[in-house]
Protein backbone atom coordinates (compact mmCIF):
# COMPACT_ATOMS: atom_id res chain seq x y z
CA UNK A 1 0.00 0.00 0.00
CA UNK A 2 1.17 3.57 -0.82
CA UNK A 3 0.87 5.99 1.64
CA UNK A 4 -0.93 8.95 0.52
CA UNK A 5 -0.41 13.06 1.55
CA UNK A 6 -3.73 15.14 1.85
CA UNK A 7 -3.53 18.57 2.02
CA UNK A 8 -4.47 20.14 5.21
CA UNK A 9 -7.74 22.67 5.67
CA UNK A 10 -9.10 24.95 7.82
CA UNK A 11 -11.57 22.08 9.56
CA UNK A 12 -8.82 20.08 9.92
CA UNK A 13 -6.57 22.62 12.38
CA UNK A 14 -7.35 20.81 15.36
CA UNK A 15 -5.34 17.73 14.61
CA UNK A 16 -2.94 19.84 12.59
CA UNK A 17 -2.42 21.68 15.67
CA UNK A 18 -2.08 18.14 17.59
CA UNK A 19 0.48 16.74 15.17
CA UNK A 20 2.68 19.57 14.91
CA UNK A 21 3.17 20.17 18.95
CA UNK A 22 4.12 16.85 19.63
CA UNK A 23 5.99 15.71 16.96
CA UNK A 24 7.96 19.06 17.62
CA UNK A 25 7.90 18.25 21.65
CA UNK A 26 9.37 14.61 20.86
CA UNK A 27 12.20 15.91 18.83
CA UNK A 28 13.09 18.93 21.24
CA UNK A 29 11.57 18.69 24.55
CA UNK A 30 15.05 17.55 25.62
CA UNK A 31 17.33 20.08 24.55
CA UNK A 32 14.69 22.91 26.16
CA UNK A 33 13.47 23.46 29.83
CA UNK A 34 9.78 22.85 30.15
CA UNK A 35 8.89 26.43 30.16
CA UNK A 36 10.33 27.48 27.20
CA UNK A 37 8.85 24.98 25.03
CA UNK A 38 5.43 25.64 26.31
CA UNK A 39 5.97 29.41 25.38
CA UNK A 40 7.48 28.33 22.12
CA UNK A 41 4.51 25.65 20.93
CA UNK A 42 1.65 28.20 22.42
CA UNK A 43 3.09 30.53 20.15
CA UNK A 44 4.24 29.21 17.15
CA UNK A 45 1.77 26.34 17.13
CA UNK A 46 -1.41 28.25 17.83
CA UNK A 47 -4.58 27.88 16.07
CA UNK A 48 -4.24 31.77 14.53
CA UNK A 49 -0.51 30.80 13.52
CA UNK A 50 -1.27 27.71 11.45
CA UNK A 51 -4.53 29.36 10.12
CA UNK A 52 -1.84 32.07 8.81
CA UNK A 53 0.25 29.45 7.14
CA UNK A 54 -2.81 27.52 5.47
CA UNK A 55 -3.88 30.89 4.00
CA UNK A 56 -0.13 31.88 2.62
CA UNK A 57 0.00 31.98 -1.27
CA UNK A 58 3.17 29.54 -1.23
CA UNK A 59 1.89 27.16 1.84
CA UNK A 60 1.31 23.59 1.04
CA UNK A 61 0.50 21.59 4.52
CA UNK A 62 -0.12 17.76 4.42
CA UNK A 63 -0.93 15.02 6.80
Amino acid sequence: MQPTLQKCTKKEINTLRQISIETYYDTFASMNTVETMQAYLEIVFSKDELEQELDAKNSYLCF
